[in-house]
């Protein structure tokens, strides 16, 4: 999935502030080309200073990756719990509703 990847880069470049693409192939295992989409995408948010070199993070103080990236982790089990919540407005109040421990 497309935001892990940046996820991760977002969380290496935490640590180290600038790093090159070099690196982030070797390190991420990915083609050129899909770490270089990874980083316009950043870019394009203004959390990265993209440039032939390396990466540089914009904003310093990022303590946790921004909604955007998040939207799309776990889509599949959000809505499921969406639905079940969906569920839950029809059902009586004596009624029980079982939800599978995974999806907790």
């Amino acid at each position: 999935m497309d935001n892990d990847r940046q996820e991760q880069i977002l969380d290496i470049l935490k640590a180290t502030k600038y790093i090159s693409l070099e690196y982030l192939i070797n390190h991420l295992h990915y083609s050129d080309s899909t770490i270089r989409r990874d980083l316009r995408k950043l870019e394009k948010l203004g959390l990265i200073k993209y440039s032939t070199g390396g990466v540089t993070l914009i904003k310093e103080d990022l303590k946790e990756n921004p909604l955007v990236l998040k939207s799309d982790i776990n889509k599949e089990q959000k809505k499921y719990i969406a639905d079940l919540n969906y569920a839950y407005l029809f059902l009586n109040l004596n009624e029980n509703v079982a939800t599978p421990s995974f999806y907790l």
